[in-house]
């Protein structure tokens, strides 16, 4: 007689608890529910056993699964899709500038433009440049990329704070 395998097993096993949990992040949409459940059920019987056993938190680990999924249906019914750092300037080019928030010096903009693909990684430089020096609010930047504004405003004080130390490191020339 064939042994179930353990990955099926465990989403029967977390199967209301699973739904319970859809319920309330998807706002009690039962088209939604299925669609996700049935995703997270397709994926983790899909996980090889070896790899199965492995996982010590199977119910975080479904529950991540389920949020992915949930994220993924909404990128797809949204739209919403990383862009890239020439498409969203394009996008955002018809939208009124804070000048408030925009570097109003163009030698100190051009200086830290130049700074920014040197110490940050290209979606870090993004946001440090649509906000810092092209003026662009947080929540249109957040907008554009698909992310939450929290999120959005936390890559810019990460971002910012990694820019500010490469200028500090090489105002005192310890930068390379």
């Amino acid at each position: 007689m064939n042994e179930p395998n353990t990955a099926h097993v465990a989403v029967l096993l977390y199967t209301k608890r699973l739904r319970e949990h859809l319920r309330f992040t998807c706002k009690g949409n039962h088209d939604l529910i299925d669609e996700i459940a049935q995703t997270v059920y397709l994926n983790i019987i899909s996980i090889p056993p070896k790899r199965f056993s492995t996982i010590r938190d199977v119910w975080g680990y479904i529950r991540r699964t389920a949020e992915n999924a949930r994220k993924d249906h909404h990128r797809s019914c949204t739209g919403h899709v990383p862009l890239s750092d020439d498409l969203a300037l394009s996008v955002i080019a018809d939208e009124p500038k804070a000048p408030s928030s925009a570097l109003s010096d163009p030698v100190l903009a051009r200086s830290v433009s130049e700074c920014l693909p040197k110490c940050l990684k290209p979606a870090d430089a993004l946001i440090v440049r649509l906000h810092l020096i092209e003026g662009h609010s947080l929540a249109t930047i957040a907008d554009l990329t698909g992310r939450s504004l929290a999120t959005t405003e936390r890559y810019f004080r990460r971002s910012f704070q990694a820019l500010i130390e490469y200028l500090t490191s090489l105002h005192s020339g310890d930068a390379s």
